[in-house]
């Protein structure tokens, strides 16, 4: 069971009370083999209009299609940072749109494994360093996906202002010299 602690004291636990219902509190991977990156940035508060600070994560999906808890857990969510009942939940859910997470199709959950290595803030964006397949596609309703057996880096970027993760984008990262390509 993961605890919160108070930042200033860490002796001190201030765990809310998690519902044992709601798949809202977990968090990360449970798996020693798969990743988690977490890190506080700004992002859209659960109170008030202007701007707090989140916790940013990026889990890698652990289980099967079978297992409902787990395919429940977003690959990327931001988690509120506010004292209180609402601690570590989504800053922001949305019956109609969503939130401020970001999950995998059902399609794609087993098939496509994403490899949180870092993450960080940076000019008004929340940025995930991935490394995934290089190709990935969903083509014919029941078919199975297309996954590339070569893996490449990734950016996935999202703006910290995003109430919806509707502005969350993926980018290759390539690296060259004139006679190397990565």
């Amino acid at each position: 069971m993961c605890e919160t602690r108070d930042l200033s004291n860490i002796s001190v636990v201030t765990s809310p009370q998690y519902a044992r219902r709601t798949t809202d509190y977990f968090v990360a991977a449970n798996s020693p083999s798969a990743s988690t990156v977490a890190f506080v940035g700004a992002g859209p508060s659960t109170r008030r209009a202007g701007p707090s600070a989140v916790l940013y994560v990026g889990s890698t999906y652990t289980g099967t299609t079978s297992t409902s808890v787990r395919q429940t857990v977003p690959a990327v969510s931001s988690r509120s940072l506010e004292r209180g009942p609402g601690l570590l939940r989504f800053t922001h859910v949305d019956g109609l749109t969503g939130g401020t997470l970001l999950r995998l199709r059902s399609e794609a959950i087993e098939k496509l494994p994403i490899d949180y290595v870092a993450g960080f803030s940076a000019a008004g964006f929340a940025h995930f360093l991935t490394v995934q397949p290089r190709h990935f596609a969903l083509e014919d309703f029941g078919a199975p996906p297309t996954v590339s057996r070569s893996f490449g880096s990734r950016v996935a970027s999202v703006c910290e202002r995003d109430r919806g993760f509707f502005s969350y984008v993926e980018m290759p990262l390539r690296c060259s010299t004139p006679t190397v390509a990565n």
